[in-house]
């Protein structure tokens, strides 16, 4: 077997040369004009924007700080600013039916006048008809109907009176006008009840003024009774105000001022703000409505246009999710409360007219609540039937790098900070690679990067520099990290302090330094654990304790697992595997999950079927196989600093080091500190693709491969092992008999 050797300072960091980016400043580029990195997610909003057929909705899912939000809302703004005004809807009152307003649609802009319009109306008439009314043309021309009427009627009367009497019937006069009776000896009887005829509909004319004009009269009088009459609330006291409302217009969209189709990012998608509110007023302790007290929601606002809602928001509203799925199948607004739309009271209520609805829905969230919706929700897919899903990262090519420059660029240029240098955008390109946690890749989470320039705009004011150098940028990202670092600062104190006992020095059989790491936010950190293991004669079971205790995930115990299986079809597959092992984290008390601890469990755990002493001064993470490979993990670039800190604080020996997997190498984006120990031979990182590799460094002792006969070398770790597993399963066939 070969020996493994430490990596190379070059192999942990691949750094950026700032000679190779093409510009002095960032004073020198432009402003980039396309989002960075997203073609694919672009390339779905267009789609979704730009198709008219019902359910073409988008859904953005990616992470946050990616520059979703901002980039659809310039995206959006910019595509509506051509397309043509929506139109403006108002709600005014239905003479027939109160409790039902009819919605009227008008051109951007006419609304209003509308309204105004119907406003000096009533004004108008309310001042109009009084003089009318008082004029001495008005009072002779009624005196003289008047005396024509009561002549006619005059006459009339006596001719059916005579022709009455000739058929013994007789004429009397009730509060609602004339009837006839039979005589007796010229005396009235009784009558019978005659069944009464039904009244004429009386024609309508229009806004009903006309009918109305008494009760215009009386309000401009002052008299109360006969306003309240025509308004469906009786306990108004505003006779003017009674009128007004009547003839009103209630302007719940108007697009006057807009220039292009609406775009709405509504921050509170809570039902009402949603599909509007119906208002109430308290009068005599009493609520009270009419159709001016309908307010507008988020869709009104936005229809004809686009509609922008956090996912998560809208989720967490009782019932809007309902409703904005229900608005988008039914293609209209029914503006209804909560209450009234699911009938949880029996309280009379306005029911308006819908308005019909059209508008693109972009909805903005997680990837989980996407997946979870689509999973558990089967009209989801009905609705939004377009993704566009955001990258995380992207290939860190001369042409990226570039794009990431502009996006500097742009990001200094519009808040007016300081210039960077190529050598401050170079360390930039570095911490985006390593927020990647690929060293071939950026990162697309441009809010990281946007908060390290602001800062180090900060720094380069405090230090009186014109331009945000390297230096600035530095510290910038240290004092980020120092912000964030209190419960990993405490981790390694206590460590320190062995409180939590790990050792960095010495050998040690069955026990092994481990690799974690723990992410408060965005801030991720690495420390390292303690694994043991301990094995006996048993019925060939690997004993989880983490698993058993409840605080192992099923990653976890999947790793655990497959141990066993690896111990039974390498070592003993002539017999049976007749092993008692327990494997735990020591000091640990919260749920681990993850299964890049595994390498380090088979490690302890042949370090103690062999009886083979690991050296604490190095520690291990990685995956592993049920062939014995190494797999490759996350937050490597953390687990590696987490013990190289602790390493550090007690005194670097040159001895000290950390095994990864080496499918991991690409990854690498290390500390500067560490680098520098690396090349000062003080610190060391191996690279490893089997669990014969680990336990050759771990243990100093050659692993050993099989020969021809399939048998290890003599004196090998693997055939200790071996050895021992043979011992149990003999002493269980002794035993069993």
């Amino acid at each position: 077997m070969h020996s493994v050797t430490p990596l190379l300072p070059g192999d942990l960091n691949q750094s950026c040369d700032p000679g190779s980016l093409p510009f002095k400043t960032t004073d020198e580029l432009e402003d980039l004009g396309c989002m960075l990195g997203q073609e694919r997610a672009v390339e779905a909003i267009e789609l979704g924007t730009g198709h008219d057929l019902q359910g073409f909705n988008l859904f953005v899912l990616g992470p946050a700080g990616t520059g979703r939000h901002s980039f659809i809302r310039q995206f959006l703004q910019e595509k509506a600013s051509k397309e043509s005004v929506s139109t403006d809807w108002c709600y005014v009152n239905n003479f027939d039916e109160p409790r039902k307003p009819k919605a009227i649609e008008l051109p951007a802009g006419r609304g209003r006048r509308f309204r105004d319009d119907m406003t000096q109306l009533v004004k108008e008439a309310s001042s109009a008809l009084p003089t009318a009314f008082e004029s001495e043309d008005y009072h002779n021309r009624r005196q003289e109907i008047e005396q024509q009427a009561n002549q006619a009627q005059e006459k009339a009367f006596q001719e059916v009176k005579e022709q009455a009497e000739e058929l013994d019937l007789g004429i009397i006069q009730t509060a609602t006008g004339f009837t006839f009776v039979p005589l007796h000896d010229g005396v009235a009887i009784t009558p019978e009840e005659y069944n009464k005829l039904s009244e004429k509909e009386q024609e309508r004319l229009q806004q009903d003024i006309a009918d109305h004009a008494e009760i215009i009269l009386q309000a401009s009088s002052g008299e109360e009774e006969g306003a309240n009459s025509i308004i469906a609330d009786p306990d108004e006291i505003d006779p003017q105000s009674a009128i007004l409302r009547r003839y009103s217009v209630n302007l719940l969209v108007d697009r006057n001022d807009s220039d292009g189709a609406p775009v709405i990012f509504e921050d509170h998608p809570a039902y009402p703000f949603l599909v509007g509110q119906i208002e109430h007023e308290s009068q005599y302790g009493n609520l009270v409505t009419d159709f001016t007290l309908i307010r507008p929601g988020a869709l009104h606002r936005a229809n004809g246009g686009y509609l922008v809602i956090d996912v998560r928001k809208i989720l967490i509203e009782p019932l809007a999710w309902e409703a904005l799925k229900r608005a988008l199948k039914s293609r209209e607004i029914d503006t209804k409360s909560i209450a009234q739309a699911y009938s949880l009271i029996g309280t009379v209520s306005l029911e308006p007219e819908p308005i019909p609805l059209d508008v693109k829905v972009v909805l903005i969230g997680d990837r989980e609540y996407y997946y979870l919706l689509m999973e558990y929700d089967p009209e989801f897919l009905e609705h939004f039937k377009v993704a566009a899903d955001f990258e995380d990262d992207m290939e860190r090519s001369d042409e990226n790098m570039l794009q990431l420059a502009r996006l500097v660029a742009s990001i200094v240029r519009k808040e007016e900070l300081k210039p960077l240098d190529n050598s401050a955008v170079a360390r930039v390109i570095e911490e985006s690679s390593r927020n990647a946690g690929d060293a071939q890749m950026l990162s697309t989470r441009m809010r990281r990067i946007a908060d390290i320039v602001r800062e180090a705009h900060y720094w380069a004011t405090r230090n009186d520099n014109s331009v945000i150098g390297t230096d600035e940028v530095r510290s910038a990202i240290r004092m980020q990290q120092r912000r964030m670092s209190r419960i990993r600062d405490r981790l390694l104190r206590e460590t320190l302090r062995n409180t939590i006992l790990i050792d960095s020095e010495g050998e040690m059989p069955g026990q092994v330094n481990g690799l974690a790491t723990i992410q408060l936010g965005n801030f991720i950190f690495g420390h390292p654990v303690r694994i043991t293991a301990n094995s006996s004669l048993g019925a060939g079971k690997v004993i989880d304790i983490e698993r058993e205790v409840e605080l192992g995930g099923p990653i976890h115990s999947k790793g655990v697992l497959i141990l066993s299986s690896f111990l039974a079809s390498r070592y003993v597959t002539d017999r049976p595997l007749s092993l008692s092992a327990s494997l735990v984290f020591e000091q640990s008390y919260g749920p681990i999950e993850g299964d890049s601890a595994s390498a380090a469990e088979l490690c302890a755990l042949l370090s103690s079927l062999a009886q083979a002493p690991i050296k604490q001064s190095i520690a291990i993470t990685g995956s592993v196989n049920q062939h014995g490979q190494i797999q490759p993990i996350g937050g490597a670039n953390q687990k590696i600093e987490g013990f190289y800190d602790l390493c550090k604080a007690r005194g670097l020996t040159g001895g000290q080091g950390v095994i990864i997997p080496a499918s991991n190498v690409k990854h690498l984006m290390l500390k500067q500190s560490v680098v520098d120990a690396v090349a000062n031979g003080q610190f060391n990182i191996y690279a490893v693709s089997s669990i014969d590799e680990c336990m050759t460094i771990l243990t100093g002792l050659e692993a050993g491969e099989r020969n021809h006969k399939g048998e290890f070398p003599e004196q090998s770790l693997n055939q200790r092992v071996v050895m021992r597993l043979k011992e149990f399963a003999d002493r269980q066939k002794k035993s069993s008999g």
